[in-house]
C-alpha cells in the first residue's frame, strides 16, 4: 500500500471545528491514499485491486471523519473485511503463505503508521522521508535484480559464444582429418589398383600414405564438445585452442618460409630457396605450392631425385587431398619431373611425363617441343644402346674390320658392315686420343677450379714420361683428323662416339694440350653436329672456358677451330646460356670475339659473327655487348656489325643481320642502332633490288670450318630463282627482313627506311615465293608505313593490293592445322603481319580502303580472315578493324554490297566467341554496316544487335 499526505498541518481550534476528513473508496484494497487538505476539509482517494485478480467494486460512498480516531477506527475496520472478503467469501486457489504472511505484515504497517499520525509519533515528513528511502530502496533493488539478471545472461551468452568458437575451431581441425582420411583410403584403394598413377616413379617407392602425410595430433582428437555449463568444457577448450593455434602456427610458418623461398629463387639463391621450401614443408607437407616449388629449386640445384619426390607429392596432394587432378601444378610437376628424369637419363620416363603434360594442356607449344625433343632422346639413347651392343658382340668375335657380319650374333640394331666396320675404328681412334695418365691427373685437378684463366700444362712428370712428345702429337693429329672425317659421314657415328667415351676423351686431350690443338677442336665441332653431343660439351665449364680461350691463339687455324666449335654449339641452348654467361663475365674473351670480326679471314668472320647472333638471344651477352659499345673497349662494335653487313657474302651477310636483329632486344642498343644513318642504309641495301645478283656461296672447304652445319643443311633445300625478289638465298632476305623490322621498332629508323627506299623494296618482297620472306615483309611494311612519307609510298606503288594477294596465299589455317602445324604455324605469323599491315593503312588512310576494294577478293579476304576459327586474335582483330574503317565510307559500304562476300555471319561469330579486342572491333564493324537497311536487317535475325550496343554507344 502506498499512503502520499500532503498539505497537512495542525489546524488552530477554529479548524479544527470546521476541519472535514472525506475519504473516497473505489476499491477492495488500498494502493494509494492521497490526502488533499484544504483550509476547511480534507479528502483521501483510496483504489486498489485484489492481489489474486478478484475485483470488488463498490459505489462511490463518502464517508466522513469527524477526528483521526474515526479514521483509524474506520481503516481498521475496512481492512478486516477485506482480509474477510480474501479468505472467506472469494478465497483465491493459489495463494500461498508466504503471500498471506507479506499481506499481513503491510496490513501491520499500516495500521502502526495510522498510530503514528495518531499520536503524533510520526509526522508528515517522517512519513515522506521514509516512502522516499522506501522507494530508493526498491529502485536499487530492482536495478541490482536487473544487473544480476543483465550479467548472467551476459555470462551466458560468453560460455555458448566460447563454445561456438571452439567448435569453429575443432570443426576446422577434424576437417583437415577427415580430408585426409579419405585421402589415406583413396590411396589405399589405388594401392589395390593395377597403379596406372600419374606418379609413376623409379627412383622412390611410396607404399604407404603415412610416409608423407605422417599421423598428426587432430588423429586423437574428440569429435564433440560438451555443453558449456559443463566444468570439462573449460579445461577441454583450452586444448582446443592450444593445438587450433598450433595448426595455424604450421600454416603461417609454411607460408613464410614460402615466400622467403621465393624471394631467394628469383634472387638466384636457388640451394637457399631448396632449404626454404623444405624447412616451410617439415611444417605443413600439405601445401601443394611448397611441394611443386621444392621440385623446382631441386632442379637449379641438381638434385633430379628430391625433384622427382617432390612432384611426385604435387601428384598426390593433387589426386588425393585436394581431389583435383586438373590442379595447374600437375602440369608443371609433369614438365619438372619431366627434366629431373632427363638428368638422369630416364629417357622413357621423360617421354611418358611429357607425353602427360600434352595430354593436360594440348595448347601448350613448349610442352611439344620438349616432348619431341625427348622422343629424339629416347630414340637417340636406344640406338646408342644398340651399337655399343652391336660392337661389343663383334669383338668377342674377333677383329672387327676383319669378321664377316654374317658369321656374328645377331646385332640388337640393323647397321651395315662398313658402319660396324668405322665403329670399331672410332673407338681404336679414341684410345690414341686419350690423354696419358700424368696429363690426365693435371685436367683433373684444373677441372676442379671454377674458373680457368690460363691454359693446362702438361708437368715434368708428363713430359719426362714422354719417348718422343713430337711422335705423340703426330699421332693425336692424325687420330683426331681420321675421326673428324668418320664423324661427319653418318650420325650413328656421332651418337657411337659418346658411347664409347670419345667425347669425353677428347675434351680430357684438349685440356691436356698433348698434340694438335686444332685438330681437337675441328674433331669435336664434327662431332657437336649432333645435340646431345653438345649438352655433354657444355656441361663442363672448364672445357667451355679452354674453347674460348682458344679464340686468343696466335695461330689462324686455332681460331677459325674454336669459332666454328662455338658456332655450332651455340644453336643448344643450353650450350648458349652457358657461353653468354661466360663471355659476360670474361671481357677479355669477348673482346678477343669482337676483334676476330675484322679479321680478313671469311671462315673466321662468319663462325665468329654466328656464335655471337645465336649468344645475343640471352640477355647477358646483350648486356655485356651494350658496355663494350659503351666504353668502346673492344673497338666500336656496331660499326664492326654494319661492316659484315656490306660483305659481298651472303651468309656473311646473313648472320650479321641475324647478330642486329638480336641486338634490336635491348632497348638502348635499339636506341642507338636506329639513330645510326648507316645502319639503317645498310640493312635497306642489303635487300634484293630489281637486278641483284646470284648469292654469293661459301667457298669450297668453308663447310668444313663451320659454315655448312645445320644451317647450311636447312638452306639447301631452297629454292633460288631468277627475278626481282628471288635472286637473294631466302634464309639471308628472312634475317635482314627481321633485323630492319626490329630496328623499326624505333620510330627513327621508320622514317629512315622510306627516305632510303625501302618501302619499295618491301612491297617487292610480298610476291617472294617463300612465305617466310613474304611475311616478313609485310611485318616490316607495317612499320614502314606509320610515317606520313612510308603511307604515301605503300599507297603510290600498291602495297595494299599486294598484301591482299598475300593474305589469299596464306590460305584458311583451319585446313593446314590438322595436317601440318609447323606449316600452319609459319602461315598463321604470315597472316598476322599481313593483316595488321593492311589495318594500319586503312585506318590511316581512306585511300587504302578504296584500294582493298578494288583489289581482287580484297574485302573477301579479310571476311575469310575474321571467319577462320584457326586464325589468332590479333589477326581476327586487325581484319575486323580493316572492314570497319572500309566500310564506315559510302563506297566501302557500296562495294560490300556489290561483292559476293557474306560478312555478317563470320563478325558476329567472332563477336559472340573471340575475346578482348577482336570481339570489340567486330562490334565496331557490325555497327558501321547497320546503316544500310539490309545489313541491319540480316544483323537483327542474327541477334547481333544487342552486341553492337554492348560496345558501341548509339
Amino acid at each position: 500500500m502506498k499512503l502520499l499526505c500532503h498539505n497537512i498541518h495542525d489546524p488552530t481550534a477554529d479548524e479544527q471545528q470546521q476541519l472535514n476528513t472525506t475519504v473516497t473508496v473505489n476499491a477492495s484494497t488500498v494502493e494509494q491514499v492521497q490526502v488533499v487538505t484544504t483550509p476547511s476539509s480534507m479528502r483521501w482517494s483510496k483504489s486498489s485491486k485484489v492481489d489474486s485478480g478478484v475485483r470488488i467494486d463498490f459505489d462511490e460512498d463518502i464517508w466522513t471523519f469527524k477526528s483521526l480516531d474515526q479514521v483509524h477506527a474506520k481503516f481498521t475496520l475496512f481492512f478486516c473485511f477485506c482480509l474477510l472478503t480474501a479468505f472467506y467469501i472469494m478465497p483465491p486457489p493459489s495463494i500461498s503463505e508466504d503471500e498471506v504472511e507479506d499481506f499481513l505484515a503491510r496490513v501491520d504497517g499500516i495500521s502502526k503508521t495510522l498510530d503514528g499520525l495518531n499520536d503524533g509519533t510520526i509526522s508528515v515528513e517522517d512519513l515522506d522521508r521514509m516512502e522516499r528511502q522506501k522507494e530508493l530502496l526498491a529502485a536499487r533493488q530492482e536495478r541490482e535484480a536487473k544487473e544480476a539478471e543483465e550479467s548472467s545472461a551476459k555470462r551466458k551468452e560468453e560460455l555458448e559464444s566460447r563454445r561456438d568458437a571452439a567448435k569453429v575451431k575443432v570443426d576446422e581441425i577434424m576437417e583437415r582429418k577427415i580430408k585426409k582420411d579419405k585421402a589415406r583410403e583413396r590411396f589405399v584403394d589405388y594401392e589395390k589398383t593395377d597403379k596406372k598413377s600419374s606418379f609413376i616413379t623409379t627412383s622412390t617407392d611410396y607404399t604407404g600414405w603415412d610416409l608423407w602425410c605422417p599421423s598428426d595430433e587432430e588423429d586423437d582428437l574428440i569429435k564433440t564438445l560438451p555443453p558449456s555449463t559443463d566444468p570439462a568444457f573449460k579445461a577441454m577448450e583450452k586444448d582446443m585452442d592450444d593445438r587450433h593455434e598450433r595448426m595455424k602456427q604450421k600454416i603461417k610458418t609454411a607460408t613464410k618460409l614460402r615466400e622467403a623461398g621465393n624471394k631467394s629463387y628469383r634472387a638466384g639463391q636457388y640451394m637457399e630457396a631448396y632449404k626454404n621450401y623444405e624447412a616451410g614443408l617439415d611444417a605443413d607437407k600439405r601445401v601443394i605450392e611448397l611441394q611443386a616449388n621444392a621440385a623446382m629449386a631441386a632442379l637449379k640445384v641438381k638434385m633430379p631425385v628430391q625433384a622427382i619426390e617432390h612432384c611426385d607429392q604435387v601428384f598426390r596432394l593433387a589426386d588425393f587431398f585436394l581431389e583435383r587432378p586438373k590442379h595447374p601444378l600437375v602440369f608443371k610437376a609433369y614438365l619438372r619431373r619431366a627434366e629431373a628424369h632427363k638428368m638422369l637419363k630416364h629417357y622413357e620416363y621423360c617421354v611418358r611425363d611429357l607425353e602427360e603434360a600434352v595430354k593436360f594442356d594440348p595448347a601448350d607449344k613448349e610442352a611439344k617441343k620438349l616432348l619431341e625433343a625427348a622422343k629424339k632422346d629416347l630414340a637417340e639413347h636406344m640406338r646408342m644402346q644398340g651399337l655399343v651392343a652391336n660392337t661389343s658382340a663383334l669383338q668377342t668375335v674377333g677383329n672387327t674390320e676383319a669378321q664377316d657380319p654374317s658369321q656374328l650374333p645377331a646385332a640388337p640394331v640393323d647397321i651395315s658392315s662398313a658402319s660396324l666396320q668405322a665403329l670399331g675404328r672410332i673407338e681404336k681412334l679414341v684410345k690414341v686420343i686419350i690423354p696419358e695418365e700424368a696429363s690426365s691427373e693435371a685436367e683433373t685437378a684444373a677441372g676442379n677450379k671454377e674458373n680457368v684463366d690460363t691454359e693446362v700444362e702438361p708437368t715434368e712428370a708428363t713430359k719426362s714420361s714422354k719417348a718422343d712428345a713430337s711422335t705423340r702429337a703426330t699421332a693425336i693429329a692424325g687420330a683426331c683428323g681420321e675421326l673428324k672425317e668418320l664423324l661427319e659421314t653418318e650420325e650413328d657415328h656421332r651418337i657411337y662416339l659418346r658411347g664409347c667415351g670419345g667425347m669425353d676423351a677428347m675434351m680430357k686431350q684438349l685440356l691436356a694440350n698433348e698434340g694438335s690443338t686444332a685438330m681437337v677442336l675441328r674433331a669435336l665441332g664434327s662431332a657437336c653436329r649432333n645435340d646431345r653431343n653438345q649438352v655433354h660439351l657444355y656441361q663442363d665449364k672448364v672445357v667451355v672456358v679452354r674453347v674460348m680461350k682458344a679464340m686468343e691463339h696466335t695461330e689462324l687455324e686455332v681460331r677459325q677451330a674454336a669459332a666454328a666449335l662455338m658456332h655450332t654449339c651455340s644453336s643448344c641452348e643450353a650450350a648458349r646460356k652457358v657461353m653468354a654467361t661466360e663471355l659476360r663475365s670474361r671481357r677479355q674473351l669477348l673482346r678477343a670475339m669482337i676483334a676476330a670480326l675484322t679479321v680478313d679471314d671469311a671462315a673466321l668472320q662468319a663462325n665468329t659473327v654466328g656464335m655471337l647472333s645465336n649468344c645475343a638471344l640471352e640477355g647477358a651477352l646483350r648486356i655485356a655487348l651494350r658496355e663494350e659499345a659503351e666504353k668502346g673497349e673492344g673497338g666500336d662494335v656496331l660499326s664492326k656489325v654494319l661492316g659484315l653487313l656490306k660483305s659481298p657474302l651472303d651468309f656473311v651477310q646473313e648472320r650479321a643481320a641475324t647478330l642486329f636483329g638480336n641486338l634490336c632486344a635491348d632497348k638502348q642498343l635499339l636506341e642507338g642502332l636506329a639513330k645510326e644513318e648507316s645502319a639503317v642504309a645498310a640493312l635497306v641495301e642489303a635487300l634484293p633490288g630489281a637486278a641483284d645478283p646470284l648469292a654469293t656461296k661459301a667457298p669450297a672447304g668453308m663447310a668444313g670450318m663451320g659454315l655448312g652445319g645445320k644451317a647450311s643443311e636447312k638452306k639447301a633445300g631452297a629454292k633460288k630463282q631468277g627475278g626481282r625478289a628471288e635472286a637473294k638465298d631466302s634464309a639471308h632476305v628472312a634475317a635482314v627482313l627481321a633485323a630492319l623490322a626490329n630496328c623499326m621498332l624505333n620510330p627513327a629508323a621508320q622514317a629512315k627506311v622510306a627516305s632510303k627506299g625501302g618501302v619499295r623494296r618491301l612491297i617487292n618482297l610480298l610476291e617472294h615465293e617463300s612465305l617466310l620472306v613474304a611475311g616478313r615483309a609485310a611485318a616490316a611494311l607495317a612499320r614502314a608505313s606509320k610515317p606520313a612519307e612510308g603511307m604515301r609510298e605503300t599507297l603510290k606503288r600498291g602495297g595494299v593490293g599486294a598484301l591482299v594477294e598475300l593474305l589469299h596465299r596464306t590460305g584458311r589455317i583451319s585446313d593446314i592445322v590438322k595436317s601440318d602445324e609447323e606449316e600452319a604455324e609459319m602461315r598463321s605469323a604470315v597472316m598476322d603481319s599481313a593483316v595488321r599491315a593492311v589495318a594500319g593503312c586503312t585506318a590511316a588512310s581512306a585511300e587504302a580502303a578504296t584500294q582493298v576494294c578494288a583489289a581482287a577478293g580484297g574485302l573477301a579476304a579479310l571476311v575469310g580472315v575474321v571467319g577462320d576459327a584457326s586464325a589468332s586474335e590479333g589477326a581476327v582483330g586487325n581484319a575486323a578493324l580493316s572492314i570497319a574503317d572500309t566500310v564506315k565510307h559510302d563506297a566501302g559500304l557500296a562495294a560490300l554490297l556489290e561483292s559476293d562476300v557474306e560478312p555478317v555471319p563470320p563478325l558476329i561469330q567472332a563477336a559472340h566467341k573471340r575475346t578482348g579486342a577482336a570481339q570489340k572491333n567486330a562490334a565496331i564493324a557490325l555497327a558501321r554496316m547497320a546503316r544500310h537497311p539490309a545489313l541491319l536487317d540480316q544483323i537483327r535475325k542474327l541477334n547481333g544487335i544487342e552486341i553492337i550496343y554492348a560496345y558501341v554507344k548509339p
